[in-house]
C-alpha cells in the first residue's frame, strides 16, 4: 500500500499484527517527507495528515490507539525544536485524531 503512495516503510516494527488498529510510518524516497499509513487490521484506513511531515515517532499503540509525535520545526530550522504528540484512536472501524495536527508550517 505504501508504495502505491510513493512511500516506503521505516520500519515493520510499528506494524503489530497482534492489535486492530496498526501503524506503519513511511518516507518518500530521496526527501524527508514522512506520513503515517493506518489500517484496520489489513484494511487500509488512510494517512495521518493530507500533506506530509518532517519527523514522524510511532510513541505509544494498543489494540486501537496510537500516539504519534511529530517533530515541530520553528522558521528556517533544518531540525525538529521540539515534538508534539496527536492521539489518534479508531472506533467502529472509523479512524480519528483526539488532538489537533501541527499546522503544515510547524510539521514541514
Amino acid at each position: 500500500m505504501l508504495a502505491r503512495h510513493g512511500y516506503r516503510a521505516l520500519s515493520t516494527a510499528t506494524y503489530d499484527a497482534g492489535d486492530t488498529l496498526r501503524v506503519l510510518i513511511g518516507r518518500q524516497p530521496g526527501t524527508a517527507q514522512e506520513r503515517a499509513f493506518f489500517f484496520d487490521q489489513t484494511i487500509y484506513l488512510g494517512t495521518d495528515a493530507s500533506t506530509p511531515s518532517g519527523q514522524i515517532t510511532l510513541v505509544d499503540e494498543n489494540d486501537t490507539e496510537a500516539i504519534l509525535a511529530y517533530g515541530i520545526y520553528r522558521p528556517g530550522a533544518s531540525a525538529p525544536s521540539s515534538q508534539r504528540r496527536v492521539h489518534f484512536a479508531l472506533d467502529m472501524g472509523q479512524l480519528s485524531a483526539l488532538d489537533p495536527l501541527p499546522s503544515v508550517a510547524e510539521r514541514r
